[in-house]
C-alpha cells in the first residue's frame, strides 16, 4: 500500500513537471497557481484550480471541485462540471464562466468579457462588469449595486427529461445596476430596483422596489 501510494505521488510529481512545462495539468490534484505565476491552460478531473494575485492562465476547467481567482488575477474561461466559480475583486476573465451544478460569485470591480451561467446554483455579480447574458435555469441571480451586463439576465426553461423543485428562483436586480433584456422563461420571483435600468422584461412582471434590497 505504502508503495503503491509512492508510486502514485511520483506519478502526480512528474505530470506536475511536464505540465509546468507545457503550460497544461492534466492530473486528479489541487493546482495552485501562485501570486504573479504565469500558466496556459489548466485542467483537472477532481480537484480545485486556485490562482493567486495578478496571477496569469489560459483555459480553466475542473470537473469536480472549484475555481478561484484572487485579486488581480487573469483566465481565457473558468468552467466547472461540479463546484463553484469565484472570481474576486479586479480579476478578469476573457470568455465565459460556467457550471453545470454549483455557485458562482463575480465579486465588485471583477470582469467577465462572455457568458456568466448555470444549471443548478446561485450566480451573484457585484459591481462588476458582465460582457454577456446571465443565466440559470434553477438558481437564484443577484445582479448587484452598480452591475453592468451586456447581455440578458435570463432563466431558462428546463429541457423535458429535467426535474427541477418546486422553489421558484428568485432574481433580483439592484440599484444603480444596468443590463439587457430580462427572460423569464419558468416560473420565478422577480425584483428589480426603481433605480436599475433594463431592457424589456419578458415572461414575468417585476416587482419594484425602492431601498438597497427587496
Amino acid at each position: 500500500m505504502r508503495r503503491a501510494s509512492r508510486a502514485r505521488g511520483l506519478l502526480l510529481a512528474g505530470t506536475a513537471l511536464l505540465a509546468t512545462a507545457c503550460g497544461r495539468y492534466h492530473v486528479a490534484a489541487d493546482t495552485r497557481v501562485p501570486d504573479g505565476g504565469r500558466i496556459g491552460a489548466v485542467r483537472t478531473v477532481e480537484g480545485d484550480i486556485a490562482l493567486g494575485r495578478d496571477a496569469r492562465a489560459g483555459a480553466l476547467r475542473t470537473v469536480d471541485g472549484a475555481i478561484r481567482l484572487a485579486e488581480g488575477a487573469e483566465a481565457r474561461s473558468a468552467n466547472v462540471v461540479e463546484g463553484r466559480v469565484v472570481v474576486a475583486t479586479g480579476a478578469r476573465v476573457e470568455r465565459d464562466v460556467g457550471t453545470v451544478s454549483g455557485g458562482i460569485r463575480i465579486e465588485d470591480g471583477a470582469s467577465v468579457g462572455g457568458k456568466v451561467g448555470n444549471v443548478i446554483g446561485g450566480i451573484h455579480v457585484g459591481a462588476a462588469e458582465i460582457g454577456g447574458d446571465v443565466e440559470t435555469v434553477v438558481g437564484d441571480i443577484e445582479i448587484g449595486p452598480g452591475a453592468r451586463v451586456a447581455g440578458a439576465v435570463r432563466v431558462r426553461a428546463p429541457r423535458r427529461n429535467m426535474t427541477v423543485p418546486d422553489r421558484m428562483p428568485r432574481i433580483v436586480i439592484g440599484p444603480g445596476a444596468t443590463t439587457g433584456p430580462v427572460e423569464i422563461e419558468r416560473p420565478a420571483r422577480l425584483y428589480v430596483s426603481e433605480r436599475a435600468v433594463t431592457g424589456p422584461i419578458l415572461g414575468a412582471e417585476a416587482q419594484r422596489f425602492a431601498g438597497d434590497a427587496p
